[in-house]
């Protein structure tokens, strides 16, 4: 739980029934967020997600909030949902793949940035 500036790098987190929850601005670096109720849920500001894997989480990544969350070079695979966004705040996806999910790819309004695989 996060609700100032937090960096993650070489993470994993498992298990859990939120892998990582964001209120604050959030830098997640080269990670693994696996086999958690929810990997990462921003719920109140800016999160960051960098060279990170997804993967068997009942939800990816959930953006309930105006901040931004952005992900790059990130792999979204063999989640219930992938991405999920409940508010109008800006997430943007860049050179990331989303895939495999058993309820749906995307859920909400995503901004692409370009070269990403669904």
């Amino acid at each position: 739980h996060n609700g100032g500036t937090a960096t993650l790098t070489n993470t994993t987190v498992s298990g859990n029934v939120t892998g990582v929850e964001n209120h604050g601005d959030m830098t997640l670096t080269n990670s693994t967020i696996s086999g958690n109720g929810t990997g990462v849920a921003n719920q109140g500001g800016n999160a960051k997600l960098i060279n990170v894997t997804l993967s068997g989480n009942d939800t990816g990544v959930a953006h309930t909030t105006t901040g931004g969350t952005r992900l790059f070079n990130v792999t979204l695979s063999g989640n219930g949902t992938a991405l999920s966004t409940t508010v109008t705040g800006l997430v943007t996806l860049a050179n990331t793949l989303v895939a495999n999910s058993t309820t749906a790819n995307c859920s909400g309004s995503v901004e692409n940035d370009g070269h990403n695989l669904d």
